[in-house]
């Protein structure tokens, strides 16, 4: 079993009404299938737990670290979002997802929902649209806005108020994504992270780039020119074959920009007051648990963290 533990890290309240944690619940049950085994995590029914108990475990650990007053998880929904039907193509080289995972999200909901923390899904969105839009919603309630995602596209939402908490190889290596450090790694700020997303391409939801072009030349030329619509309007001015790449490939550059901008304003018909979490149904919770077969230790470390 993968123990990753997230290292602890100084970060002081920026405001007075605490913080807000969002995460990328498909992230973070990605990331706990693939850490820890199946093997070691069934039931005698052959259910497997891996996920759901990794789950549990990561998103525990960032609770104990950070504190936060309000908890949401987002999730994707089946089938396609208007990102498709802009882009068909849109994450369409990935692997269909295990079997042995899909089958854990419904009861990781279930869990969530026994522990009294708030999961949301919105059909036709991305759960990174639903992110993007409790991330603004927290900032501008005042909140420490905190994003636990894997995605890059979460960076654009990054202000004095907004950080991501960005897992690396392992997911106790999670950095601090704030303004700074994206102009750190990428060299344009967080709002013009988009644009360079949309130059470069994205492999991963398989948005074609510029060929040829890279994080570099891609903040190269924002930095010489402000804005991607800016480098188009200029694009005659860029010599060479990247030039003539750029040329060639500005109406799919424009859609990539589409395609990659987070939706911040959705009606999810909660508040950030809405978010408390701990109120915990305990008697959903043990017969939950032991149909999982976690034994009384687990009950307690999970209680532990999340029980008021």
């Amino acid at each position: 079993m993968n123990t990753d533990i997230v290292e602890e890290h100084s970060s002081e309240l920026k405001n007075e009404k605490g913080t807000l944690l969002v995460v990328d619940g498909h992230s973070l049950a990605f990331r706990a299938f693939f850490a820890i085994s199946a093997d070691n995590f069934s039931t005698r029914s052959g259910q497997a737990t891996n996920s759901i108990w990794g789950f549990i475990t990561m998103l525990s650990q960032v609770v104990k670290k950070e504190k936060p007053d309000r908890l949401a998880i987002a999730f994707d929904v089946k089938g396609g979002t208007f990102r498709n039907t802009m882009l068909p193509q849109y994450k369409g080289t990935r692997d269909a997802a295990p079997q042995e995972l899909l089958s854990q999200l419904p009861i990781i909901q279930q869990m969530l929902k026994a522990l009294g923390i708030t999961y949301i899904e919105k059909p036709g969105y991305e759960g990174d649209d639903v992110i993007g839009t409790l991330a603004t919603m927290g900032a501008n309630a005042g909140y420490r806005t905190l994003v636990l995602s894997g995605d890059r596209d979460a960076f654009q939402l990054i202000d004095d108020n907004i950080t991501v908490l960005y897992p690396g190889q392992h997911f106790k290596d999670l950095k601090e994504m704030d303004k700074d450090a994206v102009f750190e790694k990428y060299h344009v700020t967080p709002k013009q992270y988009p644009d360079l997303a949309a130059l470069r391409g994205e492999t991963a939801d398989n948005i074609p780039g510029v060929p040829g072009v890279g994080d570099g030349y891609a903040a190269k030329w924002i930095n010489q020119f402000g804005s991607l619509e800016n480098i188009i309007e200029h694009s005659n001015e860029i010599s060479g074959k990247k030039g003539e790449a750029l040329r060639e490939n500005i109406d799919q550059v424009r859609l990539n920009r589409k395609v990659n901008a987070l939706v911040c304003d959705l009606d999810l018909g909660v508040t950030v007051d809405d978010l408390c979490f701990g109120d915990v149904d305990a008697a959903k919770l043990g017969i939950l648990l032991s149909q999982l077969e976690f034994g009384e230790l687990k009950k307690r470390k999970i209680l532990k963290t999340f029980s008021n």
